[in-house]
């Protein structure tokens, strides 16, 4: 038997993997202890990467349909045919219908990172700005409310925090290797934890203080918790003076809101969302990492 090290791309942490197989054969599949991404851990994903090694369903070659559509028929091409066949393909669409005739829908397969560096240069050459994705309800209107901001989209400093504020973000179940390895790390140590989602999710059960606003009604709730920081000068005034502009224009704006209506329209009472606001605001250095709750609501940008 031989232990291969390697990469899991089951999502985009690539943890790493000790393969240990037998006669080429996979037989045991456990994380790598000095890989520095998941120190060991391996989650379900990891653990069922075999399958798509040994799949008997798994595809080996190329192969063209030869009969009707639906009909089955397939005939097994090599790599050379098949690549002639699909850059042949390509060039009589683009020569009787234009380059903007192609476009390309890229899913969340494994390996989905890399790839799309490859699509995005094909799709460029080709010249053909057809690329879609699934992007608009998986981060990127979170990455553009951060670029937007700050210029960039920043990494939660979880191992250092004090207090590790969650918003539509469930890492026991969606990051178990890393963020919520980190995260109940964390936890013991004493950090505290908030946690906004709708359900009460495992990650909920880990926190000091779950807050279930109604679905949709997250920036509402965020302007409340904004208006308890600032109406209570919890927040940095040095950091605020030297570094940041609007800040004005967010307190007039913030006078206008009535607390006791964030309440009736998130269903948070005002005690907790207050209770959360200075819970974070107090246990400075804080994070607050969301995740893809956000994205599935038509205000995203504008609440993060």
């Amino acid at each position: 038997m031989e232990t291969i090290k390697t990469i899991c791309q089951g999502c985009y942490f690539y943890c790493g993997l000790d393969v240990t197989r037998d006669k080429g054969r996979i037989v045991r599949i456990e994380g790598m202890k000095e890989h520095p991404v998941n120190h060991g851990t391996i989650c379900p994903k990891g653990i069922a990467s075999q399958q798509l090694v040994t799949d008997k369903s798994r595809l080996q070659y190329p192969l063209h349909r030869i009969g009707p559509r639906g009909s089955g028929e397939w005939k097994k091409l090599s790599w050379d045919d098949a690549l002639d066949l699909l850059a042949e393909k390509f060039a009589e669409t683009k020569e009787q219908y234009g380059s903007e005739a192609l476009f390309y829908h890229r899913g969340h397969a494994p390996g989905w990172v890399t790839t799309m560096n490859y699509v995005t240069r094909f799709m460029n050459t080709f010249g053909s700005p057809n690329v879609l994705t699934h992007a608009h309800l998986c981060f990127t209107p979170r990455a553009i409310a951060h670029v937007a901001t700050y210029g960039a989209v920043p990494e939660a400093d979880f191992d250092h925090a004090k207090c590790i504020f969650l918003w539509g973000f469930n890492p026991v179940n969606t990051s178990l290797t890393n963020y919520a390895r980190r995260i109940m790390d964390a936890r013991a140590r004493g950090t505290k934890l908030i946690v906004v989602d709708p359900r009460f999710t495992k990650t909920a059960a880990k926190a000091d203080l779950w807050l279930q606003p109604l679905p949709g009604t997250d920036l509402a709730l965020a302007m409340g918790i904004n208006k308890v920081i600032v109406d209570e000068h919890l927040y940095d005034e040095k950091f605020v003076r030297d570094w940041t502009i609007g800040f004005e224009q967010l307190r007039e704006h913030l006078a206008t809101i009535d607390l006791d209506e964030v309440a009736r329209l998130t269903g948070v009472p005002v005690e907790r969302f207050t209770r959360a606001a200075r819970m974070f605001a107090e246990n400075a250095p804080a994070v607050l990492k969301e995740g893809n709750g956000l994205d599935q609501q038509a205000n995203v940008s504008q609440t993060v």
